[in-house]
């Protein structure tokens, strides 16, 4: 299509998976096609003339990406590489390896491959002034690196390890490449390598405060305090304690950074518990239920996700679950955790219901207890004296305590 815009014009015809990989000296555009004919290649690279329509294949089994030279008539392609499934496995030392290979490009000698002596993943050839600039990732990582037209002379453009060089490309002597976030820009005749400024012109609307029409649509949580006046509501990372009288709402004092998930109120109403992702790992947290200020983190071992939070009616202890399909208590006066029970069936989100005797001595929970992963009820004392399944007649009975 024009450049200024306007209707595109279709080019291929193949019927099949084709990619575009540039232009050839006689402005022919270049791209890789998967509608091969005959046994042993996968790929094959086709030109077509976009005035024309006129198409012709270049005859290299398994060629996906070239550059050419014009003033020597030679072709440098790749053959091969886990890029073409789009597979960014690093290290990887198969059989799919890409491999450079020069040949002329009217196919009148057979191809020469240029990296046979590198154990790398070598692909994306950009030809320019006598060098062969390209990607590798011997190191590691991909890196740009230029050679000789004859595969010597190696030489390291970049060295870095924390991303990878993507979708690098050449014009008048710069290539142009993604690394991280970032567009970086290589001078080949200085050897400068610089971040391009973008600045984007737009009005960003997407910071602007934004009103919620239908807020329980957000909904992630909702738990009673004690008497049933009031309620703690989750949505979006933030959280709210509510009244069913005049009072006035209450939004909790999380920071703009920072979600809160999972929350519950005390059963003395002054302060609410959550999970959070302050200072960037979830914790458990006591915040003020007036709003009044910062919380406080009470756990600083958090290693896997936690799911819920229970809190024991005479607001001594908090039972919650995790990842690992275990079922924790945190005794909120000496901050100590310990597990008290451990599935192992169903999968990481096992505990289906979780409830505390009046007491506040023994949690009932409902988990898989079998490989048939039904749901089981299971009775566990927090002083470790008993752990067991209930048949349903002593579970009535025993119920009958709990709600009373």
């Amino acid at each position: 299509m024009p450049i200024d815009g306007g209707a595109p014009k279709r080019l291929s015809f193949d019927g099949a998976g084709v990619r575009v990989v540039g232009w050839t000296p006689a402005n022919e555009v270049l791209f890789a096609s998967t509608a091969v004919t005959g046994p042993g290649s996968s790929m094959i690279l086709r030109a077509v003339n976009p005035d024309t329509l006129i198409q012709r294949s270049l005859p290299f089994a398994d060629a996906n990406q070239a550059s050419f030279d014009a003033k020597s008539g030679s072709i440098f392609f790749t053959r091969f590489g886990l890029h073409i499934t789009g597979d960014h496995a690093r290290g990887y030392k198969g059989g799919a390896m890409a491999q450079l290979w020069r040949a002329p490009a009217d196919g009148s000698a057979e191809a020469t491959r240029l990296d046979a002596d590198v154990n790398a993943s070598l692909r994306r050839p950009m030809w320019w002034k006598g060098r062969l600039y390209h990607l590798s990732d011997e190191t590691g990582s991909d890196n740009l690196w230029s050679m000789g037209a004859d595969g010597s002379d190696r030489r390291a453009l970049t060295s870095f390890n924390a991303f990878e060089v993507r979708d690098p490309q050449l014009q008048d002597g710069h290539i142009v490449y993604q690394y991280g976030a970032d567009i970086r820009d290589i001078d080949l005749a200085t050897g400068t390598d610089r971040v391009v400024p973008i600045d984007l012109v737009s009005d960003f609307e997407q910071r602007r405060t934004r009103w919620l029409e239908k807020p329980l649509d957000y909904l992630d949580d909702v738990a009673l305090n004690a008497d049933g006046s009031r309620a703690v509501l989750v949505a979006r990372g933030s959280a709210t304690y509510a009244a069913t009288d005049a009072r006035r709402r209450i939004d909790i004092a999380v920071p703009k950074d920072a979600r809160i998930r999972a929350a519950v109120p005390s059963s003395d109403g002054k302060s609410i518990y959550a999970i959070s992702d302050i200072g960037g790992h979830e914790e458990i947290w006591r915040f003020p239920a007036d709003g009044s200020g910062p919380g406080e983190a009470l756990t600083r071992d958090s290693n896997i996700r936690r799911w819920h939070l229970y809190l024991s009616p005479d607001g001594k202890s908090l039972a919650f679950d995790d990842k690992r399909a275990r079922l924790s208590v945190l005794d909120l006066g000496t901050r100590k955790i310990r597990v008290v029970d451990e599935s192992h069936f169903g999968g990481d989100d096992v505990y289906a219901s979780v409830n505390w005797s009046a007491d506040s001595k023994t949690l009932a929970v409902a988990r898989p207890d079998s490989r048939e992963g039904r749901p089981q009820i299971v009775l566990v004392a927090l002083d470790g004296s008993q752990k067991s399944r209930r048949q349903q007649r002593s579970l009535r009975k025993w119920m009958g305590r709990v709600l009373a």
